[in-house]
C-alpha cells in the first residue's frame, strides 16, 4: 500500500525496505526496485525492476536469493547476469554502465543513470532484453521528443543502442534494435552558428571595443577587458565570467598562465590556456592589487553579468553580427585556414595542428 501510493516529488528520493532493498521514486513518477550491498569490499547497486511490473513481494525474494549468493561468497551481480535468456534491459543497463563508469567522471555518470532513470528504465527497464523491437524503442524515443526535448532524445537512443551493443557482446540479445531508427525519427535541425564577422572587421571591432563607452567608467573598463580578453583566448563567456584571481599563475613572468580546475570544464583534468602577454597584462591591470576574487567584477565579489558583453557589443552595433561566443568560431576558422611560408612558397604550412585548435 505505501508503495503503490508513493508520490513522485521535484527530485528523486528512496523508501528503503531493510536489507539494502530500497524503491528508487523518480521525478517522472517512475519506481525502481534497487539493491544496494557490498562485495569484495566495494558497494554495488543491484537492479530488481520497475514497480508495479516486479512487486515488493518479488522483489524481497530477488534480495533473499541475492544475501544468499553473498553469504556463499558469490557476487550476485555475476551470477544473476549469467541467466541470459531471462535478462532484463534494466539489469544489462546497469552492468554496462559499472563496466564504464571508471571511465566517467562522477557528474557525467550521474547524469546517464538520471536520463535511463527517467525517461528509459520505466518503459523497458522489466523487460527481457532479448524481446525488446525497434517499434518498443521507438516508441520511446518518440514519447522523449513529443515534449521538445530533441537533445535529451538524441542521447538516450545513444545510450540505447550502446547498453545493446553490450548486451549483444555478453551473449543476452541478438541485435541492436536501434540501427534501423534513423528514419523513423524526425532528423535534427541543423544547428544556427553563432554570428561572427569577417575578418576584414576585426580592426574595426577592435578599435570599437577599445573606445568602449557606458558612461561609467569603473563598468566600462571590466566590459572592455572582459572582451578583449575573450579574443585573446578563445574562452567561453562562463569561464571568463568566474575566472578568479587564484587559477592564474607567473603573470609577471616569460610563462603566465591560466589554469581553470577540471570541476569548472567538467572534465577529468585542469585546462591549461597559456597567456599571451596581452592578455596577463588585463589580468593585472583588472585585479590592482587584489590577491582573491573574481577578475572581472565590479566589487571582485560578484562575477559580471552573463549578458554584460554581448549588451556591449549590441550598444556597439554589432546585434545579429557578431556574439561573444562567435568570437570561437571566429577564431577557429582563422587558426584552421592560417598558412605559414616556407623556403620552398609553392608549399606553405599550417603552424596550427588541428587538435590544438578543437
Amino acid at each position: 500500500m505505501i508503495v503503490r501510493k508513493a508520490e513522485p516529488r521535484p527530485k528523486p528520493y528512496k523508501m528503503f525496505d531493510g536489507g539494502g532493498l530500497y524503491l528508487a521514486v523518480q521525478p517522472s513518477g517512475s519506481k525502481l526496485w534497487r539493491l544496494k550491498y557490498r562485495y569484495g569490499g566495494v558497494e554495488s547497486v543491484l537492479s530488481f525492476g520497475a514497480h508495479p511490473a516486479t512487486s515488493l513481494a518479488s522483489a524481497r525474494h530477488k534480495r533473499e536469493r541475492a544475501r544468499h549468493l553473498l553469504a556463499t561468497g558469490r557476487d550476485p551481480r555475476l551470477e544473476l547476469s549469467r541467466e541470459g535468456s531471462s535478462q532484463t534491459f534494466e539489469a544489462a543497463a546497469q552492468l554496462w554502465h559499472d563496466n564504464r563508469q571508471h571511465t566517467l567522471d562522477q557528474a557525467h555518470s550521474a547524469r546517464i543513470l538520471a536520463r535511463l532513470d527517467r525517461d528509459v528504465l520505466p518503459f523497458l527497464g522489466s523487460r527481457c532484453i532479448r524481446s525488446i523491437e525497434p517499434p518498443d524503442v521507438l516508441a520511446v524515443l518518440r514519447g522523449i521528443k513529443a515534449r521538445g526535448a530533441l537533445e535529451i532524445c538524441r542521447r538516450a537512443k545513444q545510450n540505447i543502442s550502446q547498453i545493446f551493443r553490450f548486451a549483444v557482446a555478453s551473449g543476452w540479445a541478438d541485435n541492436d534494435p536501434t540501427t534501423c531508427l534513423d528514419n523513423a525519427l524526425k532528423p535534427r535541425l541543423q544547428p544556427e552558428h553563432m554570428h561572427r564577422i569577417g575578418f576584414g572587421g576585426m580592426p574595426r571591432l577592435l578599435a570599437k571595443i577599445a573606445s568602449y563607452n557606458d558612461n561609467c567608467p569603473d563598468r566600462q573598463a571590466v566590459t572592455r577587458n572582459a572582451l578583449l580578453f575573450t579574443l585573446l583566448t578563445w574562452a567561453r563567456t562562463k569561464e571568463i565570467r568566474f575566472a578568479s584571481v587564484d587559477e592564474f599563475e607567473d603573470l609577471s613572468g616569460k610563462q603566465p598562465l591560466w589554469r581553470i580546475p577540471a570541476v569548472r570544464m567538467k572534465m577529468r583534468r585542469d585546462h591549461l590556456v597559456p597567456l599571451p602577454l596581452e592578455a596577463a597584462g588585463i589580468v593585472r591591470a583588472m585585479l590592482d592589487g587584489r590577491d582573491d576574487g573574481y577578475v572581472f567584477s565590479d566589487d571582485g565579489k560578484t562575477p559580471t553579468s552573463p549578458n554584460r558583453m554581448i549588451g556591449a557589443l549590441y550598444r556597439l552595433g554589432y546585434r545579429g553580427r557578431q556574439t561573444v561566443h562567435g568570437f570561437r568560431g571566429l577564431a577557429s576558422t582563422w587558426a584552421n585556414e592560417a598558412l605559414k611560408e616556407t623556403a620552398d612558397l609553392r608549399n606553405p604550412v599550417r603552424p596550427y595542428d588541428h587538435d590544438w585548435i578543437e
